[in-house]
């Protein structure tokens, strides 16, 4: 036996197709608010660690040795340096050598505006100038020194 769609067929079927979407839609349900919490950790800086490799040999109003700065980062989190400064000279150096006579970028700070991933070191573009300053003064302390510069960064 054939069977035919016919208009009524397809009307019905429509029908009960919408009722049961319908029926299906219908679940009862209450509306709420509510309100929650989660905390999370915020980690700390962490201090960089600056290698500065010196090229030449400083002379009281000589020329500048170069200087190359490298920073390491050895913290958990990406740390921002925003620039290079001399710091003085360390606590060994010859008495009477005083770490006043040397300056770095002619005592501009080096930019660096460069932010450093954990874990990474960042080679800072380019080399600078660090100088001896002639005092017109005896600065036979620092002759034949082995000085160790140190440098900060922010």
């Amino acid at each position: 036996m054939k069977r035919y769609i016919t208009k009524k067929r397809v009307i019905v079927a429509a029908a009960v197709a919408a009722a049961v979407a319908i029926a299906g839609g219908a679940f009862a349900y209450f509306t709420s608010s509510g309100s929650g919490t989660g905390t999370a950790s915020v980690g700390t800086s962490s201090n960089v660690v600056i290698t500065a490799t010196v090229t030449g040999t400083l002379f009281p109003g000589g020329d500048p040795a170069q200087v190359s700065f490298s920073i390491q980062n050895p913290g958990s989190g990406n740390e921002f340096v925003n620039t290079i400064s001399y710091a003085g000279l360390d606590g060994n150096q010859p008495s009477g050598c005083l770490g006043s006579w040397f300056h770095l970028n002619s005592d501009t700070p080096v930019s660096v505006a460069h932010n450093i991933a954990h874990g990474a070191t960042y080679a800072v573009p380019g080399t600078f100038d660090l100088s001896m300053a002639d005092t017109g003064t005896s600065q036979d302390a620092c002759a034949g020194a082995s000085l160790t510069f140190n440098f900060s960064s922010n």
